[in-house]
């Protein structure tokens, strides 16, 4: 069974493994633009796509031998283009992502998105397309811009496949703000305090009418206006240009590596007390499917961990040195509990929660290690709740 011991200097390797979600990722990335028959409507349409290469820039070749890559979307705001965020979508490029961005008019549509998405997907099983090979055959996620972020609600009420979408200084003004109350799926909102075309209470409508998703997260950036996501942030902002662009690779890339890879972990970035600490964000969220982050912080005892889920309940955590399957009231645990075993119990508070640092034991020291959580209520008929996905650690 893993020991609870104390084993301080090991944690100090952990900062080492981390790479800031904001810096570079490890692939080239590669773009270029394109004109596409839709596959729903024949019509000619244009869009970006920005996707993992051999080297980096416009015309590179794909690099297909790491992918699939998962989808993303990208709607651009009002009398914007593709062009206006190519260092965002490039910068998640280079961390994996295939993103198709529309670029075909003043104002994004849902549908327009949806059909781009489908337009790759069907290029990527064709061995004669240069995408060949790119896209994955999973979720799709969606990212949108102001009156791009307004088109979200309709793009997952259409579209099945999204099941991840990031509005970003969203606008909230179309009947689409009616359509997303039964997305269950995991929505994200992006506001800035300087933001005088889409302020805070858009966003936080956007928040308040996802009240089925499964995670729903509202971050609220101080001082960041509404080009904060694109290539030219306001200099007249109280944040600067450069802290802009740098707040919006920090909050998105991990999210993406979250909800579309099942890396949990990363959301130690936007949410761990140590990594978050003077970020300069705020946030609210709610989330029926648990998050048990944490690996990447050294603390003075440990490494810090956490978990998010809905307010007032109990987490119990657990940590394992191999997966598998192990019966619980809350489902089947995807950690092999004759290896490990119970690790604590924590209470979350009225924001759904709760951070402590984990001991660690030197004998462990070069392992893989595993854990999960479970968050649950105790009801008069018996416990309610539900699992984390496994959260996989390695220890230096």
């Amino acid at each position: 069974m893993i020991s609870l011991a104390a084993f301080s200097a090991l944690a100090l390797a952990f900062s080492a493994q981390a790479r800031p979600p904001e810096s570079p990722g490890p692939i080239p990335s590669g773009w270029k633009d394109i004109q596409y028959t839709d596959p729903a409507t024949g019509s000619t349409n244009k869009a970006r796509i920005y996707y993992p290469a051999l080297s980096g820039g416009s015309g590179a070749t794909p690099d297909p031998s790491l992918g699939p890559y998962p989808l993303v979307g990208f709607l651009h705001g009002y009398g914007g283009s593709a062009s206006f965020y190519d260092i965002l979508s490039s910068h998640l490029a280079s961390y994996g992502f295939l993103v198709a961005s529309i670029d075909n008019g003043p104002v994004p549509t849902a549908l327009e998105c949806a059909n781009l998405l489908h337009w790759v997907d069907i290029q990527s099983q064709d061995p004669t397309h240069w995408l060949s090979g790119m896209a994955w055959d999973g979720d799709w996620a969606a990212v949108g811009h102001s009156m791009g972020g307004d088109a979200l609600g309709s793009l997952v009420k259409n579209e099945p496949r999204v099941r991840t979408i990031i509005g970003l200084q969203a606008w909230n003004g179309s009947q689409s703000s009616t359509q997303i109350g039964s997305f269950t799926g995991s929505a994200f909102w992006i506001a800035g305090t300087a933001d005088a075309t889409c302020p805070p209470s858009f966003s936080k409508t956007w928040y308040t009418l996802c009240r089925n998703a499964n995670r729903n997260f509202y971050f609220e950036v101080i001082g960041m206006g509404h080009l904060g996501c694109t290539d030219y942030p306001s200099p007249s902002d109280p944040m600067p240009p450069s802290e802009q662009t740098r707040v919006h690779k920090r909050i998105v890339t991990p999210i993406l590596q979250a909800e579309m890879l099942g890396q949990d972990g990363q959301y130690e970035w936007v949410v761990g007390q140590g990594l978050s600490y003077g970020e300069p964000w705020t946030r609210m969220q709610l989330c029926t499917s648990p998050i048990l982050w944490g690996g990447f912080q050294p603390t003075a005892l440990g490494i810090e961990m956490g978990v998010i889920g809905l307010s007032g309940r109990t987490c119990i955590y657990a940590g394992s040195l191999s997966t598998g399957s192990s019966s619980t009231p809350f489902g089947n645990s995807g950690l092999n509990l004759n290896q490990g075993g119970k690790l604590g119990s924590v209470q979350l508070n009225s924001n759904g929660y709760a951070a402590w640092s984990q001991l660690l034991d030197p004998r462990y020291s070069g392992r893989t290690v595993f854990s999960q959580a479970a968050v649950f209520e105790s009801l008069p008929t018996g416990l309610t709740g539900s699992l984390s996905k496994v959260l996989t650690i390695q220890i230096p």
